[in-house]
């Protein structure tokens, strides 16, 4: 029986933090700071301890913007656009108002400490989720066994009874081999599919 279900963030509840498919968001960047989207990927590279807690966001956009190659380090200007852009997927919060009724819910997400605070806020997440953890409040990040350790010792369930979904197959092998049942998330629809199939209840 599925106690609880956690949830990755992006790409799964709310837009990835940065992806190749966002050409506005990617558009708007390469115009602010005059850049190719191309070196703008590759700044990406910078979040990596960003995400671990081991930097701040300001630290971050301005290694960012630097690797990137921007004529202008403007980290509020970036902060500013990055924020603007983040948005909810599909009819995904529709979806956890009803599995809410009938299962505890929670999050587990490779996000840094001023990214969770804000998504937190913006979009209610406290709403939804009885438990948040981010790897940037506890310093590992998903592959790492630890952080899968960690919420099921927080949740207080056994894996068996937990189900977690994750747009990233590698990222749902741990959990697997702690023994939670796991769902690839490829779209709202077909999540919702998977789910009767497993007997979850909404």
């Amino acid at each position: 029986m599925i106690k609880t279900m956690i949830f990755d963030l992006g790409g799964v509840i709310l837009t990835n933090d940065w992806s190749r498919d966002y050409y506005e968001f990617l558009k708007e960047f390469s115009h602010a700071f005059s850049v190719t989207v191309d070196n703008l990927h590759r700044g990406w590279k910078a979040h990596y301890p960003f995400f671990d807690g081991k930097i701040t966001e300001e630290e971050f956009w301005n290694i960012f913007l630097k690797k990137s190659g921007a004529r202008e380090i403007d980290t509020e200007k970036a902060k500013v656009i990055w924020r603007k852009h983040q948005k909810s997927l599909e009819n995904m919060f529709s979806l956890l108002k009803k599995l809410k009724k009938k299962h505890r819910l929670a999050v587990l997400t490779n996000l840094s400490k001023e990214w969770t605070d804000f998504k937190r806020e913006r979009f209610r997440l406290d709403e939804y989720f009885d438990l948040i953890i981010s790897s940037g409040y506890i310093g590992v990040a998903k592959p790492h066994h630890k952080i899968y350790e960690l919420i099921l010792k927080k949740l207080e369930n056994e894996p068996r009874e937990c189900l977690f979904i994750d747009d990233r197959e590698k990222n749902l092998l741990p959990a697997r081999e702690l023994g939670m049942k796991i769902i690839l998330f490829t779209g709202q629809e077909e999540l919702e599919r998977k789910l009767r199939e497993i007997g979850a209840k909404f």
